[in-house]
């Protein structure tokens, strides 16, 4: 098959959904399937012009062509970028492409641009619900701003032909905001990754060294993952709070949990 992935965020930026986009295209590669990613640039300048041919694009992820749109930092995360630009500029990269599904990694701004093309050519467009971002609101001061947010949801999962959900609770949370055809894609563990072979007793030595019990986290050091909540396990005896990741809220996360190791 020939699939668009569209990819609300992206390489170099390391999250879940850029974790995902990557186990899909290892997947694809596997499969012997013609796969093109869109995703946001790292500026609002470094973006593939529409005028050059896709397969001439110098950046590659599995031996696939990457097209870069124009983006934005969010202000508080310049890390994180926001696609800039039009319906109208992904319609013509979609109409260049010619594909035979869309894959929407995650869409909320770049997706939704996504969507309405694929809905204005025909496609059929399948987006992956992961991210929650209504809950978002809360907990970055802009409470009255979650209802808007849930609606935005449901305008785009409503226009996609599929949406994917990774829990049980996902798919009863969108289908009581009335989202339809749901199915479930649930996670898995990589266990090339994640295995007991990669035990190193050295880093377990200097970061336990009495042998206490790790209690781990992993992922960015962002409001809304909660981290401070680990607080209350920072003082067990006989235990270390490990934390692996970064973001906006690690040196104040250090002062919070005082006794963890931060990788």
């Amino acid at each position: 098959m020939k699939v668009a992935v569209v990819a609300e965020s992206f390489l170099p930026h390391m999250n879940g959904v850029t974790n995902s986009v990557l186990q899909v295209l290892a997947h694809l590669r596997r499969r012997g399937d013609d796969v093109t990613v869109i995703a946001p640039a790292d500026s609002a300048f470094d973006a593939h012009p529409l005028t050059d041919q896709i397969s001439s694009s110098a950046e590659r992820c599995h031996g696939y062509p990457v097209i870069r749109v124009p983006s934005l930092p969010l202000p508080d995360y310049p890390k994180v970028r926001v696609a800039a630009g039009s319906v109208l500029r992904i319609r013509n990269l979609l109409e260049e492409l010619r594909p035979d599904v869309v894959h929407i990694a995650s869409p909320f701004v770049l997706g939704w641009r996504a969507i309405q093309a694929a809905e204005a050519l025909g496609l059929p467009a399948v987006s992956i619900y992961q991210t929650e971002v209504p809950a978002y609101a809360a907990r970055y001061r802009v409470p009255w701003a979650e209802e808007l947010l849930w609606q935005h949801v449901e305008r785009m999962h409503q226009a996609c032909t599929y949406t994917l959900v990774p829990s049980t609770f996902a798919k009863q949370q969108l289908r009581e905001r009335g989202v339809k055809r749901l199915r479930t894609w649930r996670r898995g563990v990589d266990t090339d990754l994640f295995s007991p072979a990669r035990r190193s007793a050295e880093l377990r030595a200097r970061i336990a060294p009495n042998g206490e019990l790790l209690i781990g986290f992993v992922g960015r050091l962002a409001a809304e993952k909660q981290v401070e909540d680990l607080a209350v396990l920072d003082g067990i005896p006989g235990t270390r709070l490990v934390i692996i990741g970064s973001g906006p809220m690690e040196s104040s996360l250090a002062k919070r949990l005082p006794r963890a190791h931060f990788a």
